[in-house]
């Protein structure tokens, strides 16, 4: 006797059909399972739930995006630092910009301020070339670093300490509380520093001079 077997698709249509039980090894088979016998000559038929895991796989694809856009459109912007306790790194441009032996510099200035906009935090660290407080306060620290000059500078004295170990040849200064643009007060830009090619050894190319002026502070 026939029996009616119903099956729902994945878009939720229903399709009703009629199928006579299958006897295999004198067992009857079920008639509502959606996959075929598994018997010599027969391959299992999957059609129907990889369809169902693919559709299933786009739709929460979907709603992942969804919620990675709403929570990057809820989050805050991140501010300035506009006033703080400032620390620099002092030493003479061609030192910062030219030298070989800071080529990391530029990456590591690069990755800070990503891992900063992913985090939602604030700048608070800054290349100034010629800084006007240099001269103006620090005479006396200013008279043992070459021109022209240009310092690092963030209120973040523990970064300001890691990045004195690694750039080493720098003057620290505490520059104090002061506003961020007076912290990054300039007396004027520095030379495009270039690299001879003979003078490059590393297996890259060197970064394009001017590549602090990503890290210069805009009013």
């Amino acid at each position: 006797m026939a029996a009616m077997m119903a099956t729902s698709s994945c878009v939720g249509a229903t399709h009703v059909a009629f199928a006579a039980p299958m006897r295999i090894s004198g067992h009857a088979q079920n008639p509502y399972s959606t996959r075929a016998p598994a018997v010599k000559g027969f391959a299992r038929s999957s059609t129907y739930p990889r369809r169902c895991i693919a559709l299933q796989a786009v739709a929460a694809q979907k709603s992942k995006s969804t919620d990675v856009q709403q929570r990057a459109a809820d989050a805050p912007t991140p501010e300035k630092i506009v006033e703080g306790d400032w620390y620099a790194l002092v030493a003479s441009a061609e030192f910062f910009f030219r030298g070989a032996q800071n080529e990391a510099l530029p990456e590591q200035l690069r990755e800070l301020k990503r891992y900063y906009d992913e985090k939602g935090r604030g700048q608070d660290f800054y290349i100034v070339s010629q800084p006007h407080w240099l001269d103006a306060k620090f005479p006396n620290e200013a008279k043992k670093v070459r021109r022209p000059a240009a310092a690092l500078i963030s209120t973040d004295k523990a970064w300001i300490t890691f990045m004195k170990l690694r750039l080493d040849r720098v003057l620290q200064i505490h520059l104090g509380q002061m506003h961020a643009d007076e912290a990054c007060a300039s007396d004027g830009p520095v030379p495009e520093f270039k690299i001879k090619d003979s003078e490059w050894t590393a297996p890259y190319t060197p970064y394009a001079p001017g590549w602090w002026h990503a890290f210069e502070h805009k009013a």
